[in-house]
């Protein structure tokens, strides 16, 4: 069981326009990356509600906080509540695969990225770098099919 303390710290995480997602934003809306975190009508277009999207090229962007997602190279299980925890993480997990995957379906293209990702200005580059890289990959797909 969790305690009421607890509780009452996870209510008071917001769930969009978090800093993180306000950094992500920052560094890919130069490249016409927009936040759209919190917007339920990206579930009619996508499947679920990704933290950004660049619309020209149908790319959408997830932004994962280590502790929350699970993050392979940072994620530490708390010491108490652990199975509580344990289920948590693996229930975000499982829902961040499958809107990867409904994503795909919907004829987007999906990027990935962590907390840690953002926290060095080499970090930050090779995010800009990788959706760039994403959006050209994305739009010389397009041009083939047009």
């Amino acid at each position: 069981m969790v305690s009421e303390a607890t509780r009452n710290v996870m209510r008071a995480n917001k769930s969009s326009g978090t800093k993180l997602e306000l950094t992500a934003e920052e560094v890919l809306g130069g490249i016409g990356f927009i936040l759209v975190s919190g917007e339920h009508g990206w579930r009619d277009v996508v499947g679920c509600s990704p933290d950004l999207v660049h619309l020209e090229s149908g790319v959408v962007v997830f932004v994962h906080g280590c502790f929350w997602h699970g993050c392979p190279r940072h994620f530490k299980m708390p010491k108490t509540n652990v199975d509580f925890w344990a289920d948590k993480v693996s229930k975000n997990k499982k829902r961040d695969a499958r809107n990867a995957a409904g994503v795909r379906r919907a004829g987007w293209s999906a990027l990935t990225f962590w907390e840690h990702d953002f926290k060095t200005v080499g970090g930050r580059l090779r995010v800009l770098d990788r959706a760039f890289l994403k959006i050209v990959q994305r739009s010389e797909e397009v041009g083939e099919h047009a």
